[in-house]
């Protein structure tokens, strides 16, 4: 009998440290799978905030934009032309980001040529328009039209805010 309380014993001992084996494994699992979720979820959040930050960027070269073409004080331009420097930058860092992602890095480099090409250049001004001289264009045929369709063969920072809105649930 005292061999049968041994083999007990020793069958009770090595159960108990596999049960606990098997615990510390599927912690450790575990644990490894929690950061790598928490990683994601920086990752995603850092990809969003980038490209928020380029929209605000180019909502922010829009409206230097629009202070150019009402007043024709050339100090909008300076906020213009640094909207336009965040506008890339930070489309660049997306782009960094989304290195692993062959379909994000696609519409980056969409949204990256559409910002470009919308911010090429500036609105005419309004002075420059009213003033003698050779008009940029004429009163009359920007009759019905806004200033980004006179410029600008597409819409503008609003076909930026549709790529970004649209695209943000699969980043």
């Amino acid at each position: 009998m005292p061999s049968s309380a041994v083999q007990k014993t020793v069958f009770g001992l090595v159960a108990t440290a596999l049960t606990f084996l098997l615990a510390v494994i599927a912690n450790g699992l575990l644990s490894y799978r929690i950061n790598e979720v928490k990683y994601w979820t920086l990752h995603t959040h850092q990809v969003i905030e980038g490209l928020k930050d380029a929209l605000l960027a180019l909502e922010d070269a829009e409206s230097e934009d629009r202070g150019y073409a009402l007043t024709g004080n050339e100090e909008f331009l300076i906020g213009y032309n640094s909207g336009k420097e965040g506008v890339v930058k930070s489309l660049d860092r997306v782009a960094r980001l989304t290195e692993d992602n062959p379909d994000q890095q696609r519409l980056v480099a969409e949204a990256k040529s559409e910002a470009v090409e919308k911010l090429v250049l500036p609105m005419p001004s309004y002075k420059s328009m009213t003033s003698p001289g050779p008009k940029v264009c004429s009163i009359k045929a920007m009759a019905g039209k806004s200033w980004s369709d006179l410029r600008r063969p597409s819409p503008r920072w609003t076909v930026m805010k549709k790529h970004f809105c649209a695209n943000e649930a699969t980043i």
